[in-house]
């Protein structure tokens, strides 16, 4: 029997702190995030000009994408970027997946084996009749070609990722009901970034109405920030 496998690249941020059930998924596919430096070349990090950390993992794996269905799927659920890609040494082009917390939409693109998006026949049907000008044309390709990763990012030696532990989400949604605060606390609960949390918080109430569940939030993420990383 031939093993076939593809290199599998998965790039997420932000990559600390992470929700439990996120890293469960991580270690269930054999990320060391207790020990970052123990496989070298296996996960690398970089920060984005805020301080934000983009976390890179790259190895093989016998299906691909498909062996990552279930840690993709945890990254949606809480609110976490990422760009994940696979591809056979034996074939030119893999396929990749992205998705963007702030639109809640999954997209699917064809790449080279270093990640670079590449333009299909299908793709180009999804030009046509979209642009009135040569510049529009052009302006909506090089965005499509563009790697959706964020911009400037530079490289670290040593990082730690800290894990968010599922009681610290539980005291926090509690608070947030008991405050009544329902539908911020479902989003706790269902595992979603506490800094995504926040955002939608900041877009959907009045900065008023949005201070007290804010607070909330804020007071035991510094407790989460000073504790153990793992």
């Amino acid at each position: 029997m031939i093993r076939d496998s593809y290199d599998t690249t998965l790039i997420l941020w932000p990559a600390t702190p992470l929700a439990a059930s996120v890293a469960d998924e991580l270690r269930g596919i054999g990320v060391p995030l207790a020990e970052p430096e123990a496989t070298p070349g296996w996960l690398t990090a970089q920060r984005t000009e805020d301080g934000q950390l983009v976390l890179e993992i790259s190895r093989e794996q016998l299906h691909g994408l498909t062996d990552l269905e279930a840690v993709l799927a945890t990254l949606r659920l809480a609110g976490v970027s990422y760009v994940a890609w696979d591809a056979k040494q034996a074939e030119i082009a893999g396929i990749a997946r992205s998705y963007d917390p702030e639109s809640r939409v999954e997209r699917e693109f064809t790449v080279m084996p270093d990640g670079e998006p590449v333009l299909t026949l299908s793709d180009l049907n999804e030009f046509e009749g979209r642009y009135g000008t040569a510049e529009g044309l052009l302006e909506g390709v090089q965005a499509w070609l563009r790697l959706p990763l964020p911009q400037n990012l530079s490289q670290v030696d040593g990082f730690t990722i800290v894990i968010e532990p599922e009681d610290v989400r539980a005291r926090i949604a509690q608070a947030l009901e008991d405050a009544e605060w329902p539908s911020v606390a479902e989003d706790v609960r269902d595992g979603v970034d506490l800094d995504t949390v926040i955002c939608r918080i900041g877009e959907a109430m009045d900065p008023e109405e949005a201070r007290e569940p804010i607070e909330i939030i804020e007071r035991q993420t510094v407790a989460v920030k000073g504790g153990d990383g793992s």
